[in-house]
């Protein structure tokens, strides 16, 4: 199209003369005509487009350049009526400008019509001109419009696929993140998600790991949602907010603004079936920067589309979370379950406390009386003082709230320390058995601090770790009790065996003596010989009651060797057959080897005392249910009539009662004895 016209100076000069009224005619005829275009002029009025058009025109007819009526038709389509105009409604305004002028070109070029219609014409070839530039510009900015939405489509789905080909957390994150700064030509985007009940905003990601002080103060500088205006104004809306100048923003923390060094910000929320998970924050750093309307959308776009893997990806981290917080829990319960000794429970909730929650360094506490605490173990740290004083302290604070807490600061007088390191944060789970709290679960020093997570994961290992404890003070005294009663039977057979040997020895002897000094030579003979029986036998029992305080055998070779042991002892002394049938694997643990050997001695020594039996079989199998049965043909006895004598039936049920497990005795007298023993190691 061509950029130049043959210039007309007296009709320039005519419609320079009446410019004032052309210009409000074409305005009035615009309003009336078309309706919808001065909504889309929000800068200016119609009038003023009116008069800059026919000084365009103008200048057009006097010069012959066409180029300011280019650059008019240019604006007018390219800015001032994007975006949603009717270019209908512009083509037939820039027709109207005819229209207003028609009156003046008639009155004013004289009686001839030919000079009316070559004036017409002129000025009508000029309107066509810039009505077909129009419809170029027009064309174009369509065009331009429609590869810059197909442009911005292409970007967010390929911000949506990248962000959805991953279910880790922190990758989905960081691909919107460095999605929304390269759309809009920024260094820094930092993604924030809402926790406490939507009351703060956790640093997640940033793109800006390439400056590593940077990088820790975002991480280390949560958003507090009610001192931070503009933020929080952005959720509430559900839409994007800006500021230009973030560093003189009241709507923003001017800690939070100076820490970050941002200088302006678009806040854009990202949520979900209208739930809101967190913000993108995309800024400049320096030089102040206004964001496009464009930009602005485009960003927009990309954080509304990455929601979905935003949310997809927190509940596989949950799931993930949980389920590797169960897998850990039931690895403490297992090797809490594995240890004997309290020392090596407590060295198991240690280490696992620090493995669990990332901490440096872990200490129990437990309560001496109601008001000390006794550091009874520790990992990472050292106790400044064996006791640390209940009131007063973090600890003893949170025994008597009864609920774990943290504080994520440097922390003095807490009784704990690391070495070569200050205390930074802190948190504190108490030992809860039911309503009583026997002490605490301390972990420090996690770098970036403790979390609800954290808190909440802690108490359950705090819960086990207590009941932990409490099994095993409560074994130790079982095992107390269980040496008590050991002795206690070892002076009953004493009593009944060694004991009344030597009263008879003594009684023979000084009978023999008797005898010797009346000359009754036969009767020292026959009391001789008896002291003779009686001394064998109890030596006999003697070695017996020996070989019944310990196995050799029992901890080196298992339990099926012992039996077999104290079966062939049997043999060798006696006339009783004893048979041993064994099936399976010996897995047990000591304790319960120990438990299932003593009710098999004691079992023995009733037969043997008691029983006049010939045949005696001991049979045992291995499996997750442990079976022992004793059977023999003894002279039997009724259960209910000797359930109370001193035949060692209830030390026999007490020794299973410990492993958790049964006793069933069957017998009658002349039919012998059978008792089975049921344990689940």
């Amino acid at each position: 199209m061509a950029s130049t016209l043959t210039p007309s100076h007296s009709l320039a000069a005519l419609l320079e003369q009446h410019q004032h009224e052309l210009s409000h005619a074409w305005a009035a005829l615009i309003q009336q005509r078309t309706g919808g275009l001065e909504a889309l002029m929000p800068q200016q009025s119609m009038l003023e487009i009116a008069q800059q058009g026919l000084a365009a025109l103008i200048d057009a007819l006097a010069t012959g350049s066409l180029q300011i009526l280019d650059d008019y038709i240019s604006d007018v389509c390219m800015w001032r009526l994007r975006p949603g105009y009717d270019s209908g409604e512009v083509v037939e305004a820039l027709l109207l400008a005819k229209t207003a002028a028609l009156p003046v070109l008639m009155s004013a070029t004289g009686p001839s019509a030919e000079d009316a219609e070559a004036a017409i014409a002129r000025f009508d070839s000029h309107i066509h001109w810039a009505i077909g530039r129009f419809t170029t510009h027009h064309a174009e900015a369509a065009a331009y419009d429609l590869r810059q939405q197909q442009q911005r489509t292409a970007l967010i789905l390929d911000a949506t696929q990248t962000a959805a080909s991953s279910l880790q957390l922190d990758e989905v994150l960081a691909r919107i993140a460095n999605k929304i700064a390269e759309a809009i030509g920024v260094y820094d985007c930092g993604i924030y998600l809402l926790e406490d009940e939507g009351q703060r905003l956790e640093p997640r990601f940033p793109t800006i790991g390439a400056n590593p002080s940077r990088l820790k103060t975002f991480l280390r500088m949560p958003i507090d949602l009610p001192s931070n205006q503009l933020i929080q104004s952005a959720i509430q809306l559900q839409q994007p907010v800006v500021s230009a100048d973030a560093q003189h923003d009241a709507r923003i923390d001017k800690g939070l603004a100076q820490a970050l060094g941002v200088a302006s910000v678009l806040v854009l929320p990202i949520a979900a079936s209208e739930r809101t998970l967190g913000v993108a924050i995309a800024a400049t750093s320096g030089e102040r920067r206004a964001f496009s309307d464009d930009e602005v959308t485009l960003a927009w776009g990309i954080a509304t589309s990455g929601a979905l893997a935003v949310e997809n990806a927190r509940l596989y981290e949950k799931t993930q979370r949980q389920l590797a917080e169960s897998r850990s829990l039931q690895r403490v319960t297992a090797a809490l379950l594995a240890k004997n000794s309290l020392s090596e429970v407590l060295d198991v909730v240690c280490a696992e406390a620090c493995r669990l929650t990332g901490a440096a360094a872990s200490a129990i506490l437990l309560r001496e009386d109601e008001m000390w605490l006794q550091v009874a173990h520790s990992q990472g740290c050292a106790a400044a003082h064996e006791r640390i004083q209940i009131g007063g302290s973090i600890t003893g604070e949170v025994l008597r709230q009864g609920a774990p807490q943290f504080l994520n600061q440097p922390i003095r007088e807490l009784g704990l320390a690391i070495p070569g390191a200050p205390v930074t944060s802190l948190l504190v789970a108490p030992l809860r058995l039911r309503d009583d709290a026997i002490g605490a679960l301390d972990v420090l020093n996690k770098p970036g601090g403790f979390s609800a997570d954290d808190m909440r994961l802690l108490g359950r290992v705090a819960d086990q770790a207590a009941i932990a404890i409490q099994n095993t003070r409560l074994q130790q005294q079982v095992e107390q009790l269980a040496i008590v009663a050991e002795r206690q039977r070892l002076a009953r057979d004493l009593h009944d065996s060694v004991a009344q040997a030597l009263y008879s020895l003594a009684l023979y002897t000084e009978a023999a003596s008797g005898a010797l000094a009346d000359g009754e030579h036969a009767v020292v003979q026959e009391h001789l010989a008896e002291v003779g029986t009686i001394a064998r036998e109890a030596l006999g029992e003697m070695r017996l009651l020996i070989f019944n305080l310990r196995s050799p055998k029992l901890d080196t070779e298992g339990l099926v060797a012992a039996l077999q042991g104290r079966l062939d002892a049997v043999e060798a002394r006696t006339a009783l057959r004893a048979d041993l049938l064994a099936e399976g694997e010996d897995t047990l643990p000591p304790a319960v080897r120990h438990e299932l050997y003593s009710i098999v001695q004691e079992a023995l020594n009733n037969i043997l005392k008691h029983a006049r039996a010939s045949h005696v079989a001991v049979r045992l199998r291995f499996g997750p249910t442990t079976r022992l049965e004793i059977s023999d043909d003894g002279a039997g006895f009724s259960p209910v009539e000797k359930a109370n004598s001193g035949l060692g039936l209830r030390g026999m049920r007490e020794r299973a009662a410990r492993l958790g497990g049964s006793i069933d005795i069957e017998s009658a007298p002349g039919q012998g004895t059978c008792i089975r023993v049921e344990v689940h190691p």
